[in-house]
């Protein structure tokens, strides 16, 4: 246990930290069971990411794992093994207890953090507080000898150590730890050992085997080989070439140099590393699985993949179509049409309209977000949204497909710039000559006697580490008022590069010479050109399209509601640049704070997205700021259309970062959003929609499931069983739509109507005012038509009820919320 400030020091998430974050992988460390009644002891432990300092919520999950008891001095390394991470985390333990005694029991608890404890359904400890050592005790709680009682406990650790220790006593219970024995894992649930998906795993394999002499060193050295180049590799795609080929030779070539069971042993983690993350990326695993088993000719494959690989989709499709005998088989061309054509009825890949599996895209509390294209992969760099003090190191985020993202932890770190020592943000990436920039604000410098300013670090990858390039800033003064901060560099198609800046409502441009790391002069012999449009406070980005130059920035404070986005178009990069007006704001119903900005077009398209800052609705404090990205779409005139913050998540990107739950564990690692069986689970979106159109696909997961949509909800402390709002309900023999008022329910409608279990049904719900109609699998008539008006606004969610199969009640997907 360590005092509140040197916890701080300890508890920076360093080297070891990130490099753990990039082995783990949701589903991982999970222990064996072998069916034996001793493997059955200890408890389910689920571990997730929160959102945000001291928040204990749980938004990302990581894995699971098996641990034995509740006694644990220190969580850290278990922490890290779990989740990557050992602060910001939160954890929830299931399974069942077994008392020796039947009589009163008390429970007690001490740690760092929060934690709460339910027995037998009833919670019997509340400390959902960010203190720490601060021991706890339960009132006396009957238990019988012999009889199995539900337990759960739930634990968040914000920041430093980390422990949690849970003693029981009673009349003949001695105080003491909650022995393993006592604990059982969830009736029916059975641990999975799983391989975590890294090359070292491999490399661990084929030591291993050579020191058992169950591989020919020929079979040894091009296996490691290959391995090497896919851990040098610069891409994915790269990297699974050369991983693929492993796996092929394995399977192949080194057939006769390797045993059935040495095989075995190294397909299995190969495999893992082999998991595709992308619709493009499975159907090129399948087409790879085709020509080994010689489905699919090797010259065909290698077309086929390179079609894949470019988006030429409809290529792809006359190819397999039109395939000759030997060429393609029957049984390829029935297993690869049909996901060919799913690509292409989707549209161009990168063809969204939003984040289609949700904003924020990505877990955590981050801002100022500058996205640039590296060759095919989507970079984001953002400010980590913390105090000034501890806003002292950066992360980025990349993805080839907008949707499953990739975090890079600690890319750039105050440690690597002599000269900075707080207020590290606004980065902006570019690329050149080989090399990577990243230009970002420093130390908050208020006037000329204070060190600090725009500087600029380099790496050789995009992912760094990013090294300071001059030991200085690159800008270190006022200059026409405008403070050094939140650049943007954008270069032209004649090779100029250019820095857009400023801050105190002052922005300049200047010019970058060649070597990126130093300024050049405009004709006139002038460095700083100011170019300050009608009401700039901050936030400057500059993009070209259609021959003209397009200055956007941010109004207002970056702590209130109506920080937003406006621009102005020009003829040259220097302007004069004229305010056309706001492009993005805040909307009431969906988050407030909307501001500092980028924009990246998907090269050969006019697709065009906008990537933005935000703050949740019920989030009231500063740095409480999520990445979001919207389309954003232009005027027959060049003028931009304001842009729309669509609410909407199809689980694509297999998490739930942005939803509350309240009474069970959601679990969206499948694609779907899969609400778990009992009396009762809810999960809420942070929006506040009063006239809406929401629509969700329902599952129903058995006979006695019921589940649906709510909307206008209130009282969300409440939780599933004592919101406000209303619920529209699907069981197998019907729809119902029901007024909830703290729990006390009054049906307004119902409608018979036969659903199948199993099969995914449409639910649409259109409300405006008093006037709510239902509708279910797209068809014209509403089946429920009310009038009521109970409730006027609130948030939107998911909820479900009942026993539901193999532990879940029903499932949702291709959730969509608009204004009507």
């Amino acid at each position: 246990m360590f005092p509140r400030s040197q916890r701080r020091g300890l508890a920076r998430r360093g080297a070891l930290t990130l490099a753990l974050a990039a082995l783990v992988v949701p589903g991982a460390a999970a222990s064996p069971a072998t069916g034996a009644e001793q493997d059955r002891h200890g408890l389910k432990g689920d571990y997730y990411f929160s959102s945000g300092p001291g928040l204990g919520d749980f938004v990302e999950y990581r894995s699971t794992q098996v641990d034995p008891n509740l006694d644990f001095n220190n969580l850290e390394s278990r922490l890290l093994d779990a989740t990557g991470a050992s602060d910001e985390v939160s954890v929830r333990w299931t399974g069942q207890l077994l008392p020796e005694f039947s009589e009163d029991y008390t429970f007690h608890a001490v740690g760092d953090n929060g934690f709460r404890i339910w027995i037998d359904g009833r919670l019997v400890i509340d400390h959902w507080v960010d203190d720490w050592d601060r021991p706890q005790t339960s009132s006396p709680l009957r238990l019988t000898a012999g009889q199995l009682v539900d337990v759960k406990v739930e634990y968040f650790e914000n920041w430093g150590g980390s422990h949690l220790q849970v003693d029981w006593s009673s009349a003949s219970q001695p105080r003491e730890p909650i022995p393993a024995e006592a604990f059982f894992l969830p009736e029916g649930y059975v641990p999975e050992v799983r391989v975590e998906p890294r090359i070292a795993d491999v490399t661990a394999v084929l030591d291993a085997l050579a020191g058992e002499q169950a591989i020919a060193r020929s079979a040894e050295r091009d296996v490691r080989a290959l391995l090497a180049a896919a851990e040098s590799a610069g891409d994915y795609d790269t990297r699974i070439e050369q991983l693929q080929a492993a796996r092929e030779l394995i399977d192949t070539a080194a057939a006769s140099r390797l045993d059935d069971a040495a095989r075995a042993r190294l397909s299995a983690p190969l495999d893992a590393l082999l998991t595709p993350r992308t619709p493009q990326q499975e159907l090129s695993r399948q087409v790879a699985g085709l020509s080994r088993d010689g489905n699919v000719a090797p010259s065909t494959a290698r077309d086929l993949q390179q079609l894949v690989a470019a988006g030429e989709l409809a290529q792809a499709r006359a190819l397999i179509a039109g395939a000759k005998a030997g060429k393609l088989s029957s049984a390829a061309k029935a297993a690869l049409l049909p996901p060919v054509e799913e690509m292409i009825a989707r549209g161009h890949p990168l063809n969204h309209t939003t984040a289609e599996a949700g904003n924020p895209f990505v877990t955590g509390w981050y801002a100022d977000p500058d996205i640039a294209l590296y060759d095919d992969r989507y970079w984001v760099f953002p400010t980590t949204s913390r105090g000034y003090d501890e806003q002292t190191f950066m992360d980025a985020f990349s993805s080839t497909d907008l949707v499953h993202w990739t975090k890079h932890s600690n890319i750039l770190d105050i440690a690597d710039i002599p000269w900075a020592r707080r207020a590290l943000w606004a980065p902006a990436p570019v690329e050149r000559n080989g090399k990577y920039y990243l230009y970002f604000a420093a130390n908050d410098i208020q006037n000329n006697r204070q060190l600090g300013g725009i500087g600029v670090a380099v790496a050789d990858r995009p992912e760094g580490p990013y090294k300071d390039a001059l030991g200085k800033p690159l800008i270190g003064q006022f200059y026409n008022g405008a403070q050094p901060i939140d650049q943007d560099v954008f270069i032209d198609d004649d090779g100029q590069a250019y820095m857009y800046y400023g801050g105190h409502s002052h922005a300049n441009v200047v010019k970058l010479n060649p070597d990126m790391i130093s300024l050049g002069t405009f004709e006139d012999g002038t460095t700083f050109k100011e170019i300050t449009p009608t009401n700039y406070v901050e936030g400057s980005f500059m993009f070209k399209r259609g021959g003209k130059y397009y200055f956007m920035w941010s109004e207002g404070g970056w702590t209130g509601p109506n920080y937003a986005v406006s621009y102005a178009i020009a003829n040259s990069p220097t302007g004069p640049f004229t305010r056309l007006g706001r492009v993005l704001q805040q909307d009431a119903a969906v988050a407030r704070g909307s501001g500092h900005n980028s924009v990246i077009n998907v090269p050969g398209t006019d697709i065009w997205y906008i990537f933005y800052h935000r703050r949740p609705l019920t989030e009231t404090e500063g740095n409480s700021r999520a990445l979001s990205y919207d389309r954003m779409y232009f005027n027959p005139d060049g003028t931009i259309a304001p842009v729309t913050m669509l609410v909407k998540d199809d689980f694509s990107d297999r998490d739930s970062v942005g939803w509350r739950t309240f009474g069970g564990l959601w679990n969206a690692t499948d694609g779907t959003y899969a609400a778990p069986s009992g009396p009762g689970t809810m999960a809420l979106q942070d929006t506040n929609f009063g006239p809406l159109t929401y629509e969700a696909d329902v599952t129903l997961a058995a006979a006695d499931s019921q589940a649906g949509l709510v909307f206008r909800v209130t009282n969300r402390p409440g939780g599933a069983q004592g919101f406000s709002g209303y619920y529209a309900a699907l069981t197998p023999s019907g729809v119902t739509l029901s007024s909830w008022r703290n729990g006390q329910t009054t049906q307004l409608a119902s409608a018979p109507l036969p659903l199948a279990v199993g099969t995914a049904h449409t639910v649409r719900v259109e409300a405006v005012g008093s006037s709510i109609r239902v509708y279910v699998d797209g068809g014209s008539a509403p089946v429920l038509t009310v009038t009521d008006s109970t409730h006027a606004v609130g948030a939107n969610g998911l909820r479900a009820s009942g026993p539901g199969a193999a532990g879940v009640a029903a499932r949702f997907d291709d959730v969509s919320i608009s204004h009507p």
